[in-house]
């Protein structure tokens, strides 16, 4: 009997996609959680992710569920966008999620300045890592509509979104 011809497949699995929390700082005071932010809140993120190698970031206000954050944080490159108006266009950066938490961190130096005295109104805190996979706001589309991010922004009050690439 003849033999069967046995071919290898080299078979490629596409790799997880990554996930974007965009999230869209307000003005330089948000009246919903009565906070000022600094004049360039992602400067102030990279002075203390420079000295420390992580740095806390707090997510005001309405908070995010434990669903939704575990299951991207667990199965994902989970990453956040910081999206913030400066003299009228945006600027963004992203980082690298590697947790987060409802508690607030126990050393106040691993989060910026312009947090202290406002802790209480934090509803969530990322631990971020710095990262070179950063991505173009035009690029990205959130991920229940697959609508484009910026053209989201300009049409809802919300200021977190899930996107993809």
């Amino acid at each position: 009997m003849p033999k069967a011809v046995i071919e290898k497949l080299n078979v490629v699995h596409p790799a997880a996609p990554k996930i974007y929390l965009a999230l869209r700082l307000g003005s330089v005071y948000n009246h919903s959680s009565k906070v000022y932010h600094a004049e360039d809140p992602i400067k102030e993120i990279d002075t203390v992710l420079a000295k420390l190698g992580f740095v806390h970031f707090a997510k005001f206000g309405k908070s995010i569920s434990d669903t939704k954050l575990s299951k991207y944080l667990n199965n994902n490159p989970f990453y956040l966008v910081v999206i913030h108006k400066l003299t009228g266009e945006y600027t963004s950066k992203v980082y690298k999620i590697v947790s987060y938490s409802r508690e607030m961190p126990a050393d106040t130096k691993s989060y910026p300045k312009y947090y202290r005295g406002k802790e209480g109104l934090v509803g969530v805190w990322f631990k971020l890592e710095a990262t070179e996979d950063q991505v173009d706001i035009e690029q990205l589309r959130v991920s229940s509509s697959y609508q484009k991010l910026r053209q989201a922004m300009g049409s809802s009050m919300a200021s977190f979104f899930f996107c993809k690439t």
